[in-house]
């Protein structure tokens, strides 16, 4: 989920709460956090979806023993280093787990994380002996290693296993034939989105095994990639074959056009789904994608025709996020306004009082965090909004709206309120609110 959680800078354990309760199973993003307390991270821990903390430097060995209790994907970009205590902690998490801050690894510390089951995201590091390859061959979860720029064929040899797992390195633009042959008895899949050239041998080698994340080789897997622009029903059904992990968002930010018959096959992926390049949605398409039981996203849709929006508000998922819609025609909203999962609508910068009655009856997580201003009116229709309400941009209130806002039922987000602009009454009566989240004085 969005809803501008990532500008918090502290979160109590009330908020906490709030954001896991309100987040169901989408996406939560904390990421403005740099420390956390042993306490909320119990609480975040709870959270059953992606869980991004890409701000924490640092954590006590109680706050890892919580967070590898946490179900689904967990980002902690920006943890530079881990004991062994924590290393053991976090091995315990379930799901994919994204450790890209750690610049190096010891052995202690990757015989600890070789035990974890999911996913594991190591793209920090810049180098990688036989050693530590060996111990992290020993993780049965797929490998991202994206910050290697050079690979020797020892540890290529290594690293590769006859189980099904995947191997991300990204950041290769070439390796020898040798590192090739030992690539091409991997038995999983493998991601070289960086490649620029390979000699003749290698590509030969790897051309054809239809386990090969790149648009320079030949492979199934290039449809995955953001230069493709369109997919085809068989494609598809590959690809979801191939994506087994429903914890990781399925990317199609390439797609410019989506067929239902496609659409019906890319339902059954049952994690988030992203089309950020579509510019158009069919009523047809939507009338497919609304039952997809992930979340949806999508980001350069700017306009969306009213039987469209009739069809994608009955969407069954956690979320849906429309964040490139710039104007809602009130019978719009009003058919969005029935969506009853989380609706992010950050695109919007302004709302007309008709619109925002059409979301006065939407019960969940409303973002409208592009907004900078409101007037009374549309202020007392969000009002009667119930759930959390994210107006994270909101400069400043008249006392009439703030007078209104501050009986919304739920998490109400006004974080970016100049409060040199409020009256003493209307921020004393906005923190009465306790469920109402802004500046400190």
């Amino acid at each position: 989920m969005t809803f501008n959680s990532i500008a918090l800078k502290i979160c109590s354990v009330t908020q906490a709460q709030t954001l896991v309760a309100e987040s169901q199973h989408g996406w939560l993003d904390v990421s403005g956090l740099e420390s956390i307390d042993d306490a909320v991270a119990e609480v975040l821990a709870t959270h059953e979806g992606e869980l991004a903390l890409n701000g924490i430097v640092q954590l006590t060995d109680k706050a890892a023993e919580y967070l590898g209790r946490h179900s689904g994907s967990l980002y902690l970009k920006k943890l530079s280093s881990i004991n062994e205590s924590q290393a053991f902690s976090l091995a315990k998490h379930q799901g994919y787990l994204v450790l890209s801050g750690l610049l190096t690894l010891s052995d202690s510390i990757a015989h600890k994380l070789a035990f974890h089951e999911g996913g594991l995201g190591l793209d920090g590091l810049s180098t990688i002996n036989r050693t530590t390859a060996e111990i992290l061959s020993r993780h049965e979860g797929g490998i991202s290693l994206n910050g290697l720029t050079s690979l020797s064929v020892d540890v290529a040899q290594t690293l590769v296993t006859q189980t099904y797992r995947e191997l991300s390195f990204n950041m290769l633009e070439t390796f020898s034939d040798d590192v090739a042959i030992a690539f091409s008895t991997h038995q999983g899949l493998l991601s070289l989105e960086g490649i620029k050239h390979l000699p003749g041998k290698a590509k030969e080698l790897l051309e054809g095994l239809g386990k090969i994340s790149n648009p320079n080789i030949r492979g199934v897997w290039e449809v995955e990639s953001d230069k493709c622009i369109e997919l085809s029903p068989e494609d598809a059904q590959l690809l979801i074959s191939r994506h087994i992990d429903t914890k990781v968002p399925l990317q199609l930010e390439g797609l410019i056009t989506l067929s239902p018959e496609t659409a019906q096959v890319i339902i059954n992926f049952t994690g988030e789904i992203i089309l950020g390049g579509l510019t158009s949605l069919s009523p047809e398409t939507a009338a497919v994608l609304k039952e997809s039981i992930g979340s949806l996203s999508f980001a350069s849709l700017e306009t969306l025709s009213l039987a469209a929006a009739l069809a994608i508000a009955k969407h069954k998922g956690p979320s849906l996020k429309l964040n490139g819609l710039l104007t809602l025609p009130p019978e719009v909203a009003g058919a969005l306004g029935d969506h009853e999962g989380e609706l992010n609508l950050d695109g919007i910068h302004s709302l007309t009082d008709k619109v925002a009655a059409g979301f006065a009856k939407h019960k969940g997580g409303l973002s409208f965090g592009g907004l900078t201003s409101m007037s009374d009116t549309t202020a007392e229709a969000l009002s009667h909004h119930i759930g959390m309400l994210d107006l994270a941009s909101i400069r400043t209130l008249s006392d009439k709206a703030t007078k209104s806002l501050s009986k919304h039922e739920g998490w109400l987000y006004l974080r970016g309120l100049d409060l040199s602009t409020l009256s003493e009454s209307a921020i004393e009566l906005l923190r009465n609110n306790t469920d109402i989240s802004m500046p400190d004085a």
